[in-house]
């Protein structure tokens, strides 16, 4: 089963060791989307560039759905809101 993680506000970094001990003991697909502008560390011209508005939650859905090709997933997220 695949697993999605979700960062919270300051990005990947805290969670490297967590990721490194996932991917370890997890045999299957792991996605870790990237949303710069829910973190605090992003400079303002990312956080309100409009390229980079933040994913609307069916854009986001749709997203996950495609990567996910219609499989099952055990999602995991820290301080997401």
């Amino acid at each position: 089963m695949p697993v999605v993680f979700f960062h919270g506000v300051l990005g990947f970094l805290p969670y490297g060791l967590t990721i490194d001990l996932l991917a370890e003991m997890h045999a299957g697909a792991i996605y870790l989307p990237i949303f710069p502008t829910w973190a605090v560390a992003a400079p303002p011209s990312v956080r309100l560039s409009p390229c980079d508005r933040p994913l609307q939650l069916p854009e986001l859905v749709v997203s996950l759905r495609g990567m996910l090709c219609g499989a099952r997933a055990a999602f995991l997220a820290n301080s997401v809101g």
